[in-house]
């Protein structure tokens, strides 16, 4: 996979990784909000770098180090720009831990500041669903 820079630039994209139905809107195309909230432990939420990788090497990646390990099925990603999640006041950690995974950080303390600030990356996020399932059926 591709050396990705040490610090994320803002027109680079990354991929939150839905395996949750409760997490996405298929019929409506749109992610929800539930998907951003960060998890009460460590207030942080999971993404994935996927800057210079196909479409099958993106799926593969969601596949390899979120489904299965869930034992769930990829539903679909929301996808993200680094430079909004700044713009709202977050910030984007980039871990490596595994390959190309960075977690959302900055998060307020209030819930309720929370919930905001993830309804807004839900509705920036651009929901994608289909073209994985053409990378499950290939031989």
């Amino acid at each position: 996979m591709n050396e990705l820079p040490l610090e994320p630039g803002d027109n680079e994209v990354t991929a939150r990784f839905l395996v949750q139905s409760g997490h996405l809107a298929k019929s409506r195309g749109r992610v929800k909000v539930q998907a951003f909230q960060p998890a009460t432990r460590d207030l942080k939420t999971s993404v994935f770098r996927i800057l210079g990788l196909s479409e099958r090497a993106v799926w593969e990646l969601g596949d390899v180090n979120v489904a299965r390990p869930r034992e769930k099925a990829l539903l679909g990603r929301a996808d993200v720009k680094v430079g909004f999640i700044r713009s709202i006041g977050l910030q984007l950690e980039a871990d490596n831990e595994p390959i190309r995974h960075a977690s959302i950080v900055a998060w307020p303390a209030a819930k309720d500041e929370r919930k905001s600030l993830a309804q807004e990356l839900a509705a920036e996020a651009h929901l994608v669903v289909d073209s994985h399932k053409v990378v499950e059926d290939e031989p």
